[in-house]
């Protein structure tokens, strides 16, 4: 494997657009003992996990910063264009990441406009002394409102700190939880919700907080793609398998997110920032507990977001 460049230059394997980069900064490469960060002599240093290196062994999830520029590295197993032991996936990360900031722009600026038209409805109801005008334009900001306080708090999930504090918790128990939560909101009344059969329980070990979160994320986010169809419907399954228990959640409806870890091409289009933000929560809440959510198209209008963890360890001997 050759070099991997990183460097203000545009000839390198990761060009930055950073003027306290230096034209090449440092370089990844692959040796016997395994991957290493060499700075090539740049000025400002190079800093792995916030310790300045001159060559330092990398791992998956270590952070590099270069200049202003923060990076993570994440090791993505059979890459075609490298051995077994896979690529450190840095240029496709940058541009994912560049996406989503752009859509939330987007987001934002849709919700200053509902703010901004809701207003002007409760000015002209007021004037006109009409009360459904000025109830309408409330409930136009109210909506707005939730939607920006709902970005905030995933943008600061995404960005806290996690560490898990793991009890028994029963991914059964924890998906009912999510779909009695569900049919108590009236914007969901139309979608038919079906679980198949369910085995007496699933238990694992977890934040239960956390997984609540990311379980209740997951079924609210594909009922809200079902609503767009004629006939939404979601039908939730329960798999067990030799990796761990999975929870299979199948949705009539377009896909939610794009994946920034499959291809180029993505499973479908990202409706929205809030969309994104929340499913890298989900997924860095379920990877913490060692597991993986997949993303699948089954049909032209059928979706599967497929959630495995491990199975709890002291429950090993009652199987």
């Amino acid at each position: 494997m050759s070099p991997f460049s990183i460097g203000r230059d545009p000839s390198n394997s990761l060009p930055l657009n950073d003027i306290e980069v230096a034209a090449r900064h440092c370089e990844i490469v692959r040796e016997m003992e395994g991957v290493f960060l060499l700075d090539t002599g740049s000025s400002s240093g190079t800093f792995v996990n916030g310790q300045m290196v001159r060559r330092s062994r990398l791992s998956g999830g270590d952070r590099i910063r270069v200049g202003k520029t923060e990076l993570m590295l994440e090791l993505v197993p059979g890459h075609p264009s490298v051995d077994d032991s896979g690529v450190w996936n840095l240029q496709e990360r940058k541009f994912a990441v560049g996406e989503t900031a752009v859509l939330m722009s987007h987001h934002i600026n849709n919700i200053l406009q509902g703010i901004s038209g809701g207003s002007h409805l409760i000015d002209v109801g007021i004037k006109n002394r009409d009360l459904s005008m000025v109830a309408k334009g409330w409930e136009s900001v109210g909506r707005k409102q939730s939607e920006l306080s709902d970005l905030i708090l995933d943008l600061l999930r995404l960005g806290k700190p996690f560490r898990p504090i793991k009890s028994r918790v029963d991914l059964v128990e924890v998906t009912q939880a999510a779909l009695s939560q569900l049919s108590e909101e009236s914007r969901f009344d139309a979608v038919t919700i079906r679980v198949a059969d369910e085995p007496g329980s699933l238990p694992t070990r977890a934040d239960d907080e956390a997984l609540r979160f990311a379980i209740g994320s997951l079924i609210c986010a594909a009922a809200k793609a079902s609503c767009t169809t004629q006939a939404p419907a979601l039908e939730i399954g329960f798999e067990k398998s030799e990796i761990g228990s999975s929870i299979r959640i199948e949705y009539r409806g377009g896909a939610i997110w794009i994946d920034p870890e499959e291809s180029s091409i993505p499973v479908g289009p990202m409706e929205s920032a809030v969309g994104a933000i929340e499913f890298a929560t989900c997924r860095r809440i379920i990877r913490e507990h060692r597991g993986d959510i997949v993303l699948t198209k089954i049909a032209d209008l059928t979706n599967c977001i497929l959630v495995t963890l491990p199975d709890d360890p002291g429950d090993a001997g009652s199987r």
